[in-house]
């Protein structure tokens, strides 16, 4: 019924009654999701000359990503040179257990919310090299944490591999990553120097976008 409907959205937070009036206004839940669009969308327009650039010199994918759940949102992303056919697009959420900005993100965050996270949500097999168990995903959190990078090798799609890098916000917090994703035998061949393009990224980015 619309009483329970309302009900539900102002035990999250989407509406409020008020007592007075007993009528329902939006709630202070939707103008922090509108402020987060709005912050997002600014990130997006900012972000874009640096990915462009990564992804002509790398010729692979560039993405700005974050994380909802269990899943990665690719928040903006643009395609380099190489002719290889890659399987997302800007929008997708994608398994973020199995992707590099997925593992980057899980890994700034707290044990509980992991813990929540995949309470109820298996780590699903992306191919035969994804990484199925938490236990073993947790293993690899603390350098991720210290080295600001992660990485996966042919874990989403085993033609592909890939690496991420952190944004850290003027906060302090890790809301936001960069990734570059390359055929694998591209990232094989050329790993250092692809890490190091995308740090040179990041670094800018924080420098010119978040004033770090």
């Amino acid at each position: 019924t619309l009483f329970r409907l309302l009900s539900a959205l102002d035990t999250h937070g989407l509406v409020r009654k008020n007592v007075r009036t007993r009528r329902y206004v939006l709630g202070p839940r939707i103008f922090a999701i509108g402020a987060k669009r709005n912050a997002v969308a600014a990130l997006r327009r900012h972000t874009a000359p640096f990915l462009r650039r990564l992804a002509a010199d790398i010729g692979g994918v560039a993405q700005l990503g974050s994380l909802e759940g269990s899943q990665a949102v690719i928040d903006l992303q643009v395609v380099g040179t190489d002719t290889f056919e890659y399987p997302l697009v800007a929008g997708d959420h994608v398994d973020a257990h199995a992707t590099a900005l997925g593992k980057l993100l899980l890994a700034h965050c707290s044990e509980a919310k992991v813990n929540a996270i995949f309470r109820h949500r298996p780590l699903a097999p992306r191919t035969p090299y994804t990484v199925t168990s938490l236990e073993l995903l947790r293993r690899d959190f603390g350098a991720i944490r210290r080295q600001r990078w992660a990485q996966e090798v042919q874990e989403y799609d085993a033609r592909l591999s890939s690496l991420a890098a952190a944004l850290v916000a003027p906060s302090g917090r890790v809301n936001h990553a960069i990734a570059i994703t390359t055929s694998a035998a591209v990232m094989t061949d050329n790993h250092s120097e692809i890490l190091s393009r995308l740090n040179a990224t990041v670094e800018g980015i924080q420098k010119v976008v978040l004033k770090r």
